[in-house]
């Protein structure tokens, strides 16, 4: 039975204060979510709907999402960023990079670098101590990589012992010191090397392919080992 025609939307009350569309919006989303509860659940939602257009519950129910994007967003393990936490976190660069930024690898003051990170030899960790002892050692290359890096710099878990930092507003010759001292600080720590891949970011290219990018130099980076490469586009491509 649909119960949504025994609960009336009740009129958004007048608000004074600033941010009056924000004001409105919430009271809306409110509203909003207690009619879905009233037309899909159960007799008791024309309660649950009233309840929920509260201030109290609304504020609850803002406070749920927020907690919803927070999970989607993290990694459960390190606590660091996961792809989709990365995704937005890219996304949300390309559009307040600045113009010249944009292009295609055109030289720009406040260039964005991207690294990717691979733990060496991180299977025997695992195969020889367990995967606890592997976990341990993930979230402690997690914390050193946060206390390398800067309030704006994006740090993530892409997978397994696969690491992405996003760098902006930096030089070459500081993201690759940058990209250095992490490699040197996770060695001291945990007698662990690091192989760091790194490319400057193309925002007119997707987050993948700025990977792929920095992946081309990582792969030369693991034959060495506890080691830093930076990707150099093809001279041939056209656009660089």
């Amino acid at each position: 039975m649909n119960l949504l025609s025994h609960v009336a939307t009740p009129e958004i009350p007048e608000y004074a204060g600033p941010h009056p569309e924000k004001y409105w919006i919430n009271h809306s989303l409110g509203i909003l979510a207690a009619q879905q509860l009233v037309a899909n659940d159960t007799p008791e939602s024309p309660v649950i709907g009233y309840l929920l257009q509260s201030e109290a519950q609304q504020s609850s129910l803002r406070a749920a999402v927020e907690h919803l994007a927070f999970v989607s967003n993290t990694d459960p393990l390190t606590g660091l960023k996961n792809r989709n936490g990365l995704d937005l976190a890219f996304t949300e660069l390309s559009q307040n990079a600045s113009p010249s930024n944009k292009r295609s690898r055109v030289v720009s003051p406040e260039p964005t670098y991207l690294f990717h990170i691979d733990v060496d030899e991180f299977s025997e960790v695992n195969n020889s101590l367990g995967h606890q002892a592997g976990d341990k050692l993930l979230c402690s290359i997690a914390k050193l990589l946060l206390e390398n890096t800067r309030a704006d710099d994006i740090v993530a878990r892409r997978g397994g012992d696969e690491f992405v930092v996003l760098v902006p507003s930096m030089p070459e010759e500081l993201a690759l010191g940058a990209a250095l001292a992490m490699i040197g600080d996770v060695k001291e720590t945990t007698g662990t090397s690091l192989s760091i891949g790194v490319t400057r970011v193309d925002f007119n290219e997707s987050l993948d392919d700025n990977v792929h990018y920095a992946d081309i130099a990582l792969y030369e980076a693991k034959k060495e080992r506890n080691s830093v490469v930076c990707y150099v586009p093809p001279l041939t491509t056209p656009g660089y």
